[in-house]
């Protein structure tokens, strides 16, 4: 060869070697390390040459290697890369629970750096290494104000700022309970709250407005306007700071008297008659201004005075002789039902009569009731009369010893309901199931982890139809509406929610509303960092600290680090993971478990 030695720059380079030797003499050429190639045949037999390139030195340190061919050698020496430290970030944002991150740090092998905190709530677990590597750093929590640190990596910043602490907030307003004149006005609730705390403050009813301040931290004050009232005094409510807040209005100077609650009794219920004309009294009682009616339901029973009235007062029935077997008559007044009965004629008291059955079952939809069938002696003559208007007689009106009745009834639109017919001066009762309708303004509710009222769900049901609403879960409460008829409205409030996401019911009116409450959940874990030998092998156990419920998962961020146990769980737990055998120079990767990394360091070969 015609060169001996060969000083080659950091960028590499390419070049050839000049062989010469005897026509008939062969040769052979080797690169003795990987970071010089051959670029031509590695041998030859005669004058030749051998062409070789030489790699970038990656490297802050020099190198050198060899090119033999045959029994000589080429010296090469590669110059060294500068020694430049660049970090992937330079400015972290952190929550105020704080945690751990990592870095990416790029340099030359061999190039070395280190790291300091400049803040004692920032921490790192190795103050320094060399070449490329990912450092983790952990933030403590944050209890305070805002605040901001750096991390010195060589000649590198890195600035990490942190959000202010939010202490357990707990809430209290005081009045809950507001009384607001007719003519409308203001008033003010006072919130007693923790330094940071946040609130805010909504109304649920349309005459009622926050005024000025919706929103706060910590203690303060809410205003509301209340809209004049043009009618019958009423009630609204506030949320404010998750706490209901109570405003009861007068009514209107102008407005109408509120309806009389009006109630009606007889006494006494019925009456027990011979066979002769005769009269019956019954006494109403109701309150001074209630209005009412008297009705006779039986063609052989009159209202003799009395047919309508106001209050407390009697009303006179005439009852016709009876000509034929006992009977049955009803009469409806103040919406009561006053019932006659009549003994039977002189020359029909040798009569008796059966009814089978004596009483039905009717869906609610129209159709016709099951035959009655009547047992009576031979020629007794007997009727049959519909008390109910919603009952028709369509067969068996009348007969003359043993025979049969047909009845239908129409469909109901409303509430259970119970009707009579008269047979024979037998009372044949016909129960009709309700046809009751219900719906809910929605079927879903979302809340946050804090609690609080939930949403006003509004009932649409038949009219008279009855309802109820009860909560299926200990942590939601019902707070109005438990009960009621027709039209109507309900409150619920949820617990704050301790743990993972949580889902509960409250069953309104035979439907459900599904309330979905948002989880809490924390998590730490411990260790944060390991230290593995070059041989590779197990880490230490990472147990994992999580509130009940709440789930995590732990993945490796690096191909030579391995989760062999605690890929996933759910509330306290533990990660085993292990780590590749190192046959190169110290290096640093990471694992993610439970949202925090897990910094491992191994040592170099």
């Amino acid at each position: 060869m015609s060169t001996s030695a060969l000083s080659v720059d950091v960028a590499g380079a390419t070049g050839s070697v000049v062989v010469n030797t005897e026509r008939e003499c062969a040769w052979e050429g080797a690169a003795g390390v990987e970071w010089i190639t051959l670029t031509s045949s590695p041998s030859g037999r005669g004058a030749g040459q051998l062409d070789f390139r030489v790699l970038a030195n990656p490297d802050s340190l020099t190198r050198q290697g060899a090119i033999t061919v045959s029994d000589q050698r080429l010296e090469i020496k590669q110059g060294a890369a500068p020694c430049q430290v660049t970090v992937e970030t330079l400015a972290f944002t952190l929550g105020a629970d704080g945690g751990n991150e990592a870095v990416a740090v790029t340099a030359p092998r061999g190039c070395s750096w280190t790291i300091t905190s400049a803040a004692n709530w920032i921490t790192v677990p190795v103050a320094s290494g060399s070449g490329s590597a990912r450092l983790a750093f952990t933030v403590e929590a944050n209890t305070g104000a805002p605040r901001s640190g750096r991390l010195a990596v060589a000649d590198q910043t890195i600035t990490i700022a942190q959000a202010t602490g939010v202490p357990a907030c707990s809430y209290a307003v005081s009045p809950v309970t507001q009384a607001i004149a007719g003519t409308g006005g203001t008033g003010a609730v006072a919130v007693t709250a923790a330094s940071g705390c946040p609130w805010s403050a909504t109304s649920t009813a349309s005459w009622i407005s926050v005024d000025g301040v919706s929103t706060g931290a910590g203690n303060g004050r809410v205003t509301f306007a209340v809209s004049q009232n043009s009618g019958p005094a009423r009630s609204g409510t506030a949320i404010v700071a998750g706490q209901m807040v109570t405003v009861n209005q007068a009514e209107s100077a102008s407005a109408p008297p509120a309806p009389l609650a009006c109630s009606f009794a007889i006494s006494p219920g019925g009456a027990s008659m011979d066979a002769s004309s005769g009269t019956a009294t019954v006494a109403i009682t109701a309150p001074s201004g209630c209005t009412w009616t008297a009705s006779s339901q039986a063609a052989w029973i009159a209202v003799a005075s009395g047919s309508s009235g106001t209050g407390s007062a009697n009303v006179t029935m005439a009852v016709a002789a009876n000509t034929g077997p006992a009977r049955l008559g009803t009469v409806s007044v103040a919406g009561q039902t006053f019932t006659v009965q009549q003994a039977a004629a002189a020359a029909a008291a040798a009569c008796s009569y059966v009814i089978n059955p004596s009483s039905a079952a009717a869906s609610a939809e129209a159709g016709a009731g099951p035959a009655i069938t009547v047992s009576t002696s031979k020629g007794c003559d007997w009727t049959s009369t519909s008390n109910a208007a919603w009952i028709g007689v369509t067969s068996g009106s009348s007969g003359s010893g043993d025979g049969r009745v047909g009845y239908s009834v129409n469909a109901n639109a409303g509430p259970a309901r119970s009707g009579t017919i008269t047979i024979a001066g037998q009372a044949f009762t016909v129960n009709q199931a309700a046809n009751c309708s219900y719906s809910i303004s929605q079927a879903n509710a979302a809340i946050g982890s804090g609690g609080g009222a939930g949403p006003g769900i509004t009932v649409t049901a038949t009219a008279g139809c009855a309802w109820t609403s009860t909560s299926n879960a200990a942590w939601i409460s019902v707070t109005s509406g438990s009960a009621g008829t027709g039209n109507g409205s309900i409150t619920f409030t949820v617990a704050a929610n301790p743990g993972a996401s949580r889902s509960g019911t409250v069953t309104i009116a035979g439907q459900t509303l599904t309330v979905n409450q948002a989880a809490t959940c924390s998590y730490s874990i411990n260790p944060v960092s390991a230290s593995i030998k070059s041989g590779g092998g197990h880490g230490p156990d990472v147990k994992v600290t999580a509130t009940a419920g709440c789930s995590w998962t732990a993945v490796s961020n690096d191909a030579w680090i391995s989760v062999i146990e605690g890929a996933s769980d759910t509330g306290n737990g533990k990660v085993v993971f292990q780590v590749s055998k190192n046959d190169g120079a110290k290096r640093i990767g990471t694992l993610t478990i439970a949202g925090y990394t897990f910094t491992v360091t191994q040592e170099k070969h």
